[in-house]
């Protein structure tokens, strides 16, 4: 293993390690802010405990100084109130022996005051002012100081723990900050590491590529000579069996002998079908002629299969024979002829060539309807692969709608140092006789090459 991939690895487990630590630190981070809350929460309900029982008092005061029922109505909400409280309470101190006997003695004090108050009440409702004051029994004041005194111990206690947990948050918001911290920058190694590897391999990429491209065009060849070997020949004997069966039929004078020739037809026609694929598979042999014959071989097939005229234009000096490069090329000029056949409804369809020094271009145009933006956009299987090799030659690719009508599809990249011949060559009185009125768009192209 290289001492580089050996730093990713190392760096790889300790991010998972510094990730993990940050896992574990923002972990107790919440615990310790839902701490506080939970502190602050209990000190709120203390105080709404307070209130609670002071308003209580309040209430029956109020109604023993008037007299008048309408005070007595928020009574029993209040009390309600009161006992809630004292319920949430006991649930929160459930787990603390200290404070749930604190809370206890609190809530007997309280139910002994809230029964006081009652008495008060009901005696008031049965004498005047005067006689319920003189009757009102002592003690009342005794447990409001009992239930204040209670009240102030439980929040003594739940404000040490609040400070404590404070600490504790501020503890783990700290050390959260540093592990993010730790963890960002080892992220960041991590990725210079990564980038340096990619930087390493990309030498190689091109190669590997080739290598692939390769492989895929020998997979194509075999593909082509098995159909041609094997799926043509065997068509070949049904067409010759439907032939004899078709004479044999009408020398028999049979009505069937009609239909065994149509079936000779369609065979002869699949035959040729069959042969058209077999050809655009097995390019070995286009290949080693250069990228200028295996263009005139595609342009002579269109011509003989589609009944579009086709014509292609290039020089020997321009010519190319690296099998590589001109397996590309041809890949790219059958799809951008596929796709004029059968989106583009052309007459006429040229294939050019060129290269000048290091700088080569092939030109695919058309005299169709033309590609419409919204297809230029999709970029469906066929411009993607297109556009893929050209990428693995090094250069572009080009697909737009010309002004003149149809289509241009063109892939400009660069090859090894070689004499110029210029892209400024493109004559007119060297294309197909049928291709004659393309003369506008020749020269425009010649403009743009120029």
């Amino acid at each position: 293993m290289k001492p580089l991939e050996i730093a990713f690895g190392g760096t790889l487990g300790l991010l998972a390690l510094t990730l993990f630590v940050s896992f574990l630190d923002v972990r107790n981070g919440v615990r310790a802010v839902s701490d506080v809350d939970a502190t602050e929460s209990t000190l709120a309900r203390l105080d709404d405990l307070s209130v609670g029982v002071e308003r209580i008092v309040t209430i029956a005061r109020v109604f023993i100084l008037t007299g008048t029922e309408d005070f007595l109505r928020p009574l029993d909400d209040v009390q309600r109130g009161v006992a809630d409280d004292l319920a949430q309470l006991q649930q929160t101190f459930s787990g603390d022996v200290g404070r749930s006997a604190t809370l206890a003695e609190l809530a007997g004090s309280i139910d002994r005051r809230v029964a006081l108050t009652r008495n008060y009440i009901a005696l008031r409702r049965t004498n005047d002012l005067v006689r319920t004051v003189s009757e009102i029994p002592a003690g009342g004041e005794q447990l409001a100081d009992q239930i204040r005194v209670g009240i102030r111990q439980l929040k003594e206690a739940e404000n040490g723990h609040l400070e404590q947990a404070r600490t504790v948050a501020a503890a783990s918001h700290a050390s959260m900050r540093k592990s993010i911290a730790s963890a960002a920058a080892v992220s960041l190694l991590l990725l210079l590491l990564a980038l340096e590897m990619l930087r390493r391999q990309a030498g190689s990429r091109v190669a590997l590529e080739r290598e692939i491209f390769a492989a895929s065009e020998h997979e194509c060849s075999r593909v082509g000579s098995d159909l041609h070997d094997g799926l043509g020949q065997e068509l070949t004997l049904i067409s010759f069996g439907l032939g004899t069966l078709a004479r044999t039929l009408e020398n028999e004078h049979s009505a069937h002998a009609r239909t065994a020739r149509e079936l000779r037809a369609l065979a002869q026609r699949s035959i040729m079908g069959a042969s058209r694929v077999a050809r655009s598979l097995a390019m070995e042999a286009w290949k080693e002629q250069g990228v200028c014959q295996a263009l005139t071989i595609l342009a002579r097939d269109v011509n003989e299969y589609s009944g579009v005229s086709c014509a292609a234009y290039c020089t020997p000096d321009d010519d190319t024979h690296e099998p590589a490069v001109a397996s590309q090329l041809l890949r790219i000029a059958q799809e951008a002829v596929t796709n004029a056949l059968k989106h583009g409804k052309p007459r006429n369809i040229e294939l050019h060539y060129r290269r000048d020094g290091t700088e080569a271009c092939l030109a695919v145009l058309d005299d169709g309807i033309g590609i419409q933006p919204e297809q230029a956009r999709a970029e469906g299987l066929g411009l993607r692969s297109m556009r893929y090799r050209a990428e693995a030659l090094n250069g572009s690719l080009d697909v737009r709608r010309r002004a003149e009508g149809g289509t241009e599809v063109r892939c400009s990249f660069k090859l090894p140092s070689r004499p110029a011949g210029g892209f400024a060559s493109f004559d007119a009185a060297k294309r197909h006789p049928k291709a004659r009125n393309f003369a506008d768009a020749l020269a425009s192209l010649t403009r743009r090459f120029g």
